[in-house]
């Protein structure tokens, strides 16, 4: 008799017994309470790639008496969206541990249910900040009208953080029509003479949900004056001001041709090369014809990413898609 044939019987005996030994979905679960960051990452992985439906035996983890198993769930069941979770990670929410009620809040924005969007604008009032901040992240992936006055309250919180994380989640979040929306666009409106970059751009991208209304001027005298981190959000913004009846013109004097002009000097002019690799971006967002000869140029004598926006933005503006 071959050897082969002699060791066939062991390997289908050590076959059976892995299948036997193979961890159902709540026994996988309940190995989420481990300290071993190595466990914790294999467990995880088996865990997403399960056959079998997960959600249920995660579910069940967020009812576990160790605390990491129910951490570990709510992170789990934000990673497989799980929008059947919600109503158990809003529960979660008022878990005794401060670490699941984090984990929960960032599940329930990375499902995006606007059903969560109330109990989610209450925590921005914890007394953590790691809560609070996870909490406006949420509400700007949520991106309900209903985050609008819980945001509202927090536009002058004492922590500069969660205010500029606040500024930027009302962007996702307006209504125009609302009640407070006029207050909350003076706010924002007043924040980009703040002295602080960081801020600036917050209020940039909170006035974004007004089509940057009023702006434009703003904007363009940005773009010569301010920071690298403001100029870069600002030739941003003005790649989405199209056409010269835009809102970002109310109240002013300007055509769409004022600002391909400035978007093309930021282009041409030596200086970040992010900065110019989203101004030539920008000009094909606006279908600027009168910057081909520019693009052109970018990309037959630039290298790198440059070259590539060029590139990219002749193809928009030849016709043939973003």
């Amino acid at each position: 008799m071959s050897a082969s044939i002699c060791h066939r019987p062991v390997l289908v005996t050590i076959l059976l017994l892995l299948v036997a030994c193979e961890e159902s979905p709540e026994e996988l679960v309940v190995r989420l309470a481990s300290r071993d960051p190595n466990e914790l990452r294999q467990v995880s992985d088996r865990l997403l790639r399960q056959q079998e439906d997960v959600i249920p035996a995660l579910r069940g983890g967020l009812q576990s008496d160790r605390w990491r198993t129910r951490f570990m769930s709510a992170q789990l069941l934000g990673t497989l969206r799980a929008k059947v979770a919600v109503a158990d990670l809003l529960v979660a929410l008022s878990d005794s541990n401060v670490g699941v009620v984090e984990r929960s809040v960032t599940a329930l924005g990375q499902i995006g249910d606007p059903a969560a969007a109330h109990l989610l604008g209450r925590r921005l009032q914890h007394p953590s900040i790691d809560v609070a901040l996870a909490a406006a992240i949420a509400l700007e992936q949520v991106a309900s009208t209903l985050a609008m006055e819980p945001l509202l309250a927090h536009m002058h919180d004492p922590s500069p953080r969660l205010r500029v994380q606040v500024m930027q989640a009302m962007g996702a979040c307006i209504d125009t029509t609302h009640v407070l929306a006029d207050s909350v666009y003076r706010l924002l409106a007043n924040e980009l003479a703040a002295p602080s970059p960081t801020q600036q751009v917050a209020a940039i991208a909170g006035l974004r949900g007004f089509a940057y209304r009023g702006l434009a001027p703003w904007l363009l005298n940005a773009i010569e004056r301010e920071s690298p981190e403001v100029v870069y959000v600002a030739v941003q913004a003005l790649g989405e001001i199209k056409g010269d009846d835009h809102p970002a013109w109310t109240g002013h004097e300007g055509t769409q041709q004022d600002i391909v002009a400035a978007l093309s000097r930021v282009a041409s002019d030596p200086g970040l090369e992010a900065i110019r690799v989203k101004a030539a971006l920008s000009l094909g967002q606006l279908e600027a014809s009168s910057a081909i000869p520019l693009l052109e140029e970018l990309k037959a004598n630039q290298g790198g990413d440059l070259r590539l926006a060029a590139a990219r933005a002749l193809r928009v503006i030849a016709g043939e898609g973003w």
